[in-house]
């Protein structure tokens, strides 16, 4: 099974129809976890009740020029994953009916030397 993170920031209009992708066309992705970047109290009510799995919010959004936000959103929301594998979009990113392609998965760091098939 596969867990997704979908990087979020003061979006929320798409996400809904992302998560709805994701579960139509990749049966294998049990896991969805919502990476906020720090958006603002109305679109965290929101996003915590569109069907993810889990919702993982960074306190406070740093400025644009600090690209360190994202990625420190991202290595926090990785830590919630309980699957093996994980793959990665942001919220404007949509799944296509071929779904995800194999090689975009990531071996969670449980697994540090299993090969991933297709990657």
């Amino acid at each position: 099974m596969i867990s997704h993170v979908i990087l979020h920031y003061n979006r929320p209009w798409l996400l809904k129809a992302h998560i709805d992708l994701i579960r139509h066309f990749c049966p294998s992705v049990s896991e969805i976890i919502i990476a906020d970047d720090g958006s603002d109290s109305r679109v965290i009510n929101y996003i915590s009740k569109i069907g993810a799995s889990d919702v993982y919010v960074q306190k406070n959004h740093l400025h644009e020029w600090d690209k360190s936000s994202a990625s420190n959103t991202l290595s926090n929301s990785i830590k919630r994953c309980k699957n093996k594998y994980i793959s990665f979009s942001e919220d404007d990113f949509f799944v296509c009916p071929s779904g995800i392609d194999d090689s975009s998965f990531y071996n969670n760091g449980e697994y540090p030397n299993e090969k991933i098939s297709g990657g």
